[in-house]
């Protein structure tokens, strides 16, 4: 495990610590100083993850999940709203695209899940015949590996830049390979 795997995996814990400390406390000023501090670690995790999501699978899978929990977090909202305990979401537009946005994060986050989890990856095997970049500012790496193009991380990426030949299982979901075993050249 290298220390970016290790940061994108604490995420979930730290998430689950803070909102049962929230839960525990009984003052109010002290839900609210635990309210900002999670926030604020949120945030920056966030923000992290969405910059180790290139150098860590576990990162990529985190943020898979977050949309998840953040489209039920929309749904959530716009079921408040329908029983009249929220008055959040005031017209009709805004209800409706809170309810799109939260079907759609749902929708993407267990399709790529259960695509990467659940069904048979897919498996390759062949020399890698080109790696490639996209993206002037968040960049997604490629390769062709037995004519499939398939998504990488940066660490996977600068190896199969030398153009080995390997056998690679990708996930279905996200297309990004989770198992690469180097063959003989």
């Amino acid at each position: 495990m290298t220390q970016t795997d290790f940061i994108a995996a604490c995420f979930w814990p730290v998430v689950i610590a803070m909102a049962l400390l929230w839960r525990a406390a009984r003052e109010p000023a002290m839900r609210r100083w635990l309210a900002q501090c999670a926030f604020w670690v949120a945030i920056g995790y966030v923000l992290v993850l969405m910059v180790l999501n290139s150098y860590s699978l576990v990162a990529l899978v985190d943020l898979y999940l977050l949309s998840v929990v953040a489209g039920c977090l929309f749904l959530w909202i716009c079921l408040r709203s329908l029983s009249g305990r929220a008055t959040h979401l005031t017209t009709r537009k805004s209800f409706y695209l809170t309810l799109l946005c939260g079907a759609g994060l749902v929708g993407f986050g267990i399709y790529t899940l259960f695509g990467d989890f659940v069904l048979r990856p897919l498996e390759l095997e062949g020399r890698v015949e080109q790696v490639w970049t996209r993206g002037s500012r968040r960049q997604t790496y490629y390769a062709r590996i037995a004519g499939q193009t398939v998504k990488a991380v940066i660490p996977d990426y600068e190896r199969l830049s030398l153009l080995p030949v390997v056998r690679v299982e990708v996930g279905r979901g996200s297309n990004y390979i989770y198992r690469i075993e180097y063959l003989a050249n």
